[in-house]
């Protein structure tokens, strides 16, 4: 018997269980900044970014923070956007 788990443990594919690790797209970079992956806003007009970023920290984060601005986060050759960070403001 133990040897048929064993089996099952480490011959079944891990597709089939559905659980890959996947990235965050919303992290705590410090006390009043969001980390938000480029997926997440790359399609919201620049003019829009902060409500959707509010939005998007308050669906996954459970938190209503005033986002007062959102900047894109560049790669060294300032070429590729890899990323946002949203700064905000907590309510009192």
């Amino acid at each position: 018997m133990v040897g048929l788990i064993l089996i099952f443990i480490f011959a079944t594919p891990h597709s089939i269980f559905h659980d890959q690790p996947r990235a965050a797209t919303v992290i705590m970079v410090g006390s009043d900044q969001v980390f938000i992956a480029h997926e997440v806003l790359e399609n919201v007009p620049a003019d829009q970014r902060a409500a959707v970023a509010a939005k998007v920290i308050h669906q996954r984060m459970g938190k209503n923070w005033h986002v007062t601005k959102v900047e894109p986060l560049r790669d060294q050759a300032e070429q590729e956007v890899k990323g946002f960070i949203a700064y905000t403001s907590q309510p009192n």
